[in-house]
């Protein structure tokens, strides 16, 4: 773990040699307490994981969940972000802001439409013949542990086919519009890198720890 990290670590500077690079995903979105190391010594300090949820904020596969019910990824207490900002894995010099969402049926990896994969009016992953976690769902659910702060991080799948024959970037056109034209939510788009930088809303007396 720790060569392999390295190695990819050299190349990715190496090539980018003036970028901050802070933010790391591991393949197939899965890690564990290794892995948290492994990226702390090459001085990544943010990590993506999967972090599916129920309708009742319950997680589905949690992060760094590696199938045995035992997520390890999170904050004290699963609380994410307070007035003060994001909070840091416990023991770790590292943020965890798992993906719940993703533009892509979770059972099958093939492409959804934006609509579906933005969700609106939906409280969870829907699982039936197909399984998909929309970002409104999840920016709902994490809200819940993140004193009303609502953020989601959606795992984009351009690799694969759209329904309607879209291209990707058809795609994500789709999907801003429908976004930007939401009803319920001002919806914005950011960095990633300054997803940790937000605030939870409220006063400092609010903070839920």
């Amino acid at each position: 773990m720790q060569k392999d990290v390295k190695k990819g670590s050299n190349i990715i500077r190496t090539a980018f040699p003036n970028a901050k690079i802070r933010t790391f995903t591991p393949p197939q979105n899965l890690a564990n307490e290794d892995t948290m190391t492994a990226i702390s010594e090459q001085g990544f300090d943010i990590l993506s994981t999967q972090g599916t949820s129920s309708c009742q904020g319950y997680y589905l596969l949690g992060p760094c969940d590696a199938g045995d019910g035992n997520p390890v990824c999170m904050p004290k207490n699963d609380i994410y972000a307070t007035t003060s900002g994001f909070r840091k894995v416990d023991g770790y010099d590292i943020f965890s802001t798992p993906d719940g969402c993703a533009s892509a049926d979770y059972s099958t990896q093939q492409g959804i439409s934006a609509k579906t994969t933005l969700g609106e009016g939906k409280c969870g992953c829907t699982i039936g013949s197909t399984v998909t976690c929309s970002v409104i769902a999840n920016a709902k659910n994490n809200a819940l542990k993140s004193n009303g702060l609502h953020w989601a991080v959606n795992m984009l799948h351009p690799q694969n086919e759209f329904p309607g024959g879209l291209s990707y970037k058809q795609w994500l056109d789709e999907f801003y519009d429908l976004a930007m034209s939401s009803p319920e939510y001002e919806i914005k788009f950011i960095h990633f890198q300054d997803l940790v930088k937000l605030r939870a809303p409220g006063s400092a007396d609010d903070v839920t720890v």
